[in-house]
Formats: structure tokens, C-alpha cells, sequence
């Protein structure tokens, strides 16, 4: 599931950033280091141009993301990869927000018609789709979706991944309000665009600070060693 990053390295077998742009490439990071990647479409894409791709310019890159997914498809995908993700130097986790609904594979859901959505999960706009799902959607969301719930369910997974990754990095697409959770949700907003749900600039923005998270994390690494 490298979705096409430049390089990837050997297989072993809630509070909000302002950023200014960087030059793309530009050296943020010091020493390569092997970086293991899960979230959802905000970090899924690794086409030119894109975060992710900018990244592997100065990193080994292994990417897990899928585009739609809930935040327990995120924590099962660390599951299904955790000796990846313990064998790497640094994981980032690209979390999603809390209301959408895990959904098996095998269940039909429209979006997934489309190749690039398959493994994509249920939320709130599915209530608006056509036929059946919609109906189902509607239904769920009316008389059983509780945000208690929801929220209370995402905070105990979050807890679970920051347990299995120590070291590790935390974005989100989203507003949090979590502290240990950085939102790259104003970038967004100011720079909306299709390449991971952002433009040219704010794809280099978030590379940007993601790596200059990278950086901290390292040396903390490095100093704890010492």
C-alpha cells in the first residue's frame, strides 16, 4: 500500500497548527529516517506533489493510509502492520474524525464503486446517497448514532495507538481537542485542493510541519539514547 511514494524503505518481515509556507525539499529534517504512515485521505495520496511525496524526498517512506477510513479501520490496519510500524524510526498517524462508522468490506456501500474508495467507511453524507443506502444511512444517523458514543469510542482507539507507537507523530484533518493530536484543519481550509483534500501550497505546508515534527521527535530520540 505505497500508493505510489518515490521511495520506500526495506520491509523488516486537539489543537490547531499554523504553518508558513517551505520550499519543497528543503532540508527540514537532518538524517533520513524510515517512516511508516496510517491515516485516512488526508494522507492517502502520494502523487507528485503531494505531502507524502515531498516527504520521501528525505525520507524512506511506507504509506497505510485509505482514503475514507474510520478511525478503528486506522487502529486495525496498525494491527494487521504493527511489526512495520514498531521496526520503523518514526510513525506518523494521520487520525480522522469521530463520526464515521466502521463498515465491514463486504458490505456494499455505494462510494465504494469506485476503486479508489473501496475500503471507504459510512458517514453522515451517505445519508444523502441514492437507494438503499441512503435509506439505511438516514435511519442509522436518525435513531442510533450517538456523538457520546462516537467520541468516547474514538478517544479509548486514539489512547490504544499512541500506546502501540511510541514513537510517534499525531495530525488530523479535523478540529480536536485533543493535545496530543496536531490539526492541519486550518490549512486546510485556507488551501482546499484535490491532492490529499489540499492545493500545491498546502500540501508543502503540511510537509512542512510534518517535518519539522519528524525533527523534534528525532532528537528527543537521539537525546533519550544518549
Amino acid at each position: 500500500h505505497r500508493h505510489g511514494c518515490r521511495r520506500a524503505w526495506p520491509d523488516p518481515s486537539r489543537s490547531a497548527i499554523k504553518s508558513t509556507p517551505a520550499t519543497a525539499g528543503s532540508d527540514q529534517t537532518g538524517a533520513e529516517m524510515n517512516v511508516v504512515i496510517f491515516g485516512d485521505s488526508f494522507s492517502a495520496y502520494c502523487a507528485p506533489g503531494s505531502w507524502i511525496n515531498l516527504l520521501a524526498a528525505d525520507h524512506g517512506i511506507r504509506n497505510f493510509s485509505t482514503r475514507g477510513a474510520s478511525q478503528y479501520r486506522i487502529y486495525r490496519t496498525i494491527l494487521q502492520n504493527l511489526d512495520r510500524a514498531s521496526a520503523a524510526d518514526i510513525v506518523v498517524c494521520c487520525h480522522t474524525n469521530p463520526d464515521r462508522i466502521f463498515v465491514p468490506d463486504s458490505s456494499p456501500l455505494p462510494c465504494r464503486s469506485n476503486n479508489v474508495y473501496k475500503h471507504c467507511d459510512m458517514l453522515a453524507a451517505d445519508s444523502l446517497d441514492k437507494d438503499a443506502w441512503q435509506n439505511i444511512a438516514r435511519t442509522y444517523y436518525k435513531f442510533f448514532y450517538d456523538d457520546d458514543y462516537q467520541q468516547h469510542m474514538y478517544d479509548l482507539l486514539i489512547n490504544q495507538i499512541i500506546t502501540l507507537l511510541p514513537n510517534s507523530i499525531h495530525i488530523s484533518g479535523f478540529p480536536v481537542t485533543d493535545s496530543r493530536i496536531k490539526s492541519i484543519s486550518e490549512i486546510h481550509r485556507d488551501h482546499k485542493g484535490h491532492v490529499n483534500h489540499l492545493d500545491e501550497i498546502g500540501n508543502i505546508m503540511v510537509y512542512d510541519f510534518v517535518s519539522r515534527m519528524i525533527k523534534d521527535v528525532s532528537e528527543s530520540i537521539s537525546h533519550s539514547g544518549n
